[in-house]
């Protein structure tokens, strides 16, 4: 519960967020793996193939990301994010976590140890389920 609430804190600190969730999602899966295929998409974000298809076609009409062919298989289709697409999600991310930033430079010495000491347990909080971990963690 605290992640979450730590997350939809930082989101309404963005008055007027340029992806939504689901595009920023999509966006992370692609800075953090590299190019992909709509499948290989599809599954990383837990959706079916005709909504991840949308996704990609709305990201694209943008910009954002891109289709190419697969190196090794020219019959495969690879889904890119553009320049345009890596430099909007950086920019949210910095926005989203400016606020966090801030406050964790304003710890004093006894907080930033017990944050540092609960780390180990966090990250098993936020892989509960063999879920895919989130970018950055």
């Amino acid at each position: 519960m605290i992640a979450v609430k730590l997350i939809r804190r930082l989101r309404g600190l963005d008055p007027s967020p340029a992806l939504t969730r689901a595009e920023a999602s999509v966006l992370a899966v692609l800075v953090f793996a590299g190019e992909l295929t709509m499948g290989e998409l599809a599954r990383q974000e837990g959706v079916k193939a005709p909504t991840m298809t949308r996704q990609v076609q709305n990201l694209e009409r943008r910009g954002l990301v891109r289709r190419q062919a697969d190196s090794a298989d020219a019959r495969i289709t690879r889904i890119a994010i553009t320049a345009s697409g890596r430099k909007l999600f950086v920019a949210g991310q910095k926005r989203l976590l400016t606020p966090l930033v801030e406050l964790l430079r304003s710890f004093d010495r006894s907080e930033s140890a017990t944050l540092i000491s609960a780390m180990p347990v966090l990250r098993k909080v936020a892989n509960v389920g063999g879920r895919r971990a989130e970018p950055g963690s």
